[in-house]
């Protein structure tokens, strides 16, 4: 049995549906299909799931959401009449709307981009429609029942072997519906693919595998072929735009193979994810994000202090910071962490640091990037760092931060954010 997921990009209109059913339909073991909410048609088009965060935003602060609502409805109707699906559309939306007017939560609302999806990819494929929130079961903390989710999937199963079921979302213990974060229809597949011990978990989409780099940022990156769980979780926490990174932990547990596929081009071999790799490439990706700061903390003889790192970590905790990354010296040390996590007001963070601390100094350094060069899982991979060094200082490129893992499988650097396409462009045409 086979678990297949297919993004936005690859429902985005009825053509692409013909494509899903197409591929579904080639192969019988594709038995469970998961699917996100229609994709974009065209560049300048809009997520529905995008529309939907707007359309709840309205209705939060009442402001009138009528025209969004038409937007988003006539989306879902011109499959369904494209398609020429029998399915009775006009009812769930009139369900949608009653909710919206007795105050519905933003997290139903949302995840309804899911529900009206796999309803018209269900009635277009014949198979069984199952609503996400009878299968998946979170506790009031946002945490999988795990135990629930796998007794509720087994008695559907049970009953359907061909079901079609919405990503992102499930319910807590009252029914109401919980949201996963956004990618979380990845992990929808995960889970079902580990709870029913698939032989593969598909992720359908609109690239042809894994990119060793960014198209927007190399011309025509290579397509890697095989990646280790180990790996993928690397590019993923980098900010690699291939696959949640709560999705490998499911299906690694069992060693069930990923395959990342496209939509557009079933026959090309796509990138299969598994514990092991025979890939000789001396790296698997070169990714990063923007939009990091930094503090520099310093003070005589700061590391044989008892307890510091205790004390400045309880800080940032208070503040719900998340660091990214320490590096430190006998006097000093410098925390990493993005904008995003970032307070309003850093500076108050910053003096609360100071005086608890009693620190010397401290100083606030932003713009940074993050790129990360990830190298092959393995003891024979020497000198993936002094090689990723060399490039750099042939063409002056100053690195403001130097972080390495085991065995070299990966190599973070910190640059000015000016500086982000340029390092990315330079290592992939060095190192590939």
């Amino acid at each position: 049995m086979k678990v297949a997921k297919f993004g936005g990009s690859s429902l985005s209109c009825e053509e692409q549906f013909k494509k899903v059913k197409q591929i579904v339909k080639s192969d019988p073991t594709r038995q469970i299909i998961v699917v996100s909410a229609l994709g974009k048609r065209q560049a300048q088009d809009d997520k529905i799931t995008d529309l939907l965060y707007i359309l709840a935003a309205h209705l939060r602060h009442r402001v009138s959401g009528k025209r969004l609502w038409e937007q988003i409805t006539q989306r879902f109707w011109q499959v369904k009449q494209e398609l020429g699906l029998q399915l009775p559309l006009e009812r769930y939306l009139t369900e949608i709307e009653e909710h919206m007017q007795q105050g519905a939560t933003p997290e139903y609302l949302v995840s309804r981009g899911e529900f009206l999806t796999a309803l018209l990819v269900s009635n277009y494929l014949g198979y069984q429609f199952v609503d996400a929130k009878e299968l998946f079961a979170f506790h009031y903390d946002g945490k999988l029942d795990q135990l629930k989710t796998e007794q509720q999937v087994q008695r559907v199963l049970v009953k359907n072997k061909k079901i079609v079921v919405p990503g992102f979302y499930g319910a807590y213990p009252n029914g109401e519906i919980h949201l996963m974060s956004r990618g979380g229809s990845d992990v929808t597949g995960a889970i079902l693919a580990s709870v029913v011990g698939a032989t593969l978990y598909e992720n359908w989409t609109d690239v042809a595998g894994i990119l060793l780099a960014d198209p927007q940022l190399v011309a025509d990156p290579v397509t890697v072929s095989q990646v280790t769980y180990q790996e993928l979780q690397e590019l993923s926490f980098m900010g690699a735009n291939v696959l949640h990174e709560e999705a490998i932990s499911p299906v690694e547990v069992k060693n069930i193979p990923i395959q990342i596929k496209n939509t557009n081009q079933p026959q090309l071999v796509g990138t299969t994810i598994s514990e092991t790799s025979s890939d000789q490439r001396l790296i698997t990706g070169i990714t990063g994000k923007k939009g990091y700061l930094s503090l520099l903390m310093s003070k005589r003889k700061i590391m044989p202090e008892v307890g510091f790192l205790n004390k400045m970590m309880n800080i940032f905790h208070h503040y719900q910071i998340s660091i990214e990354y320490i590096l430190s010296g006998y006097d000093n040390v410098r925390v990493i962490f993005s904008q995003e996590t970032t307070p309003l007001n850093i500076y108050q963070v910053m003096e609360e640091l100071e005086t608890e601390l009693a620190l010397d100094e401290i100083t606030l350094d932003r713009d940074l990037s993050l790129i990360a060069v990830v190298g092959r899982a393995s003891k024979q991979t020497v000198g993936l760092s002094g090689k990723v060094f060399t490039i750099l200082g042939q063409h002056a490129i100053n690195v403001s931060l130097i972080s390495q893992s085991n065995y070299d499988l990966n190599v973070v650097i910190g640059v000015r954010d000016a500086d982000y396409q340029q390092t990315i462009k330079v290592l992939y045409e060095g190192l590939v």
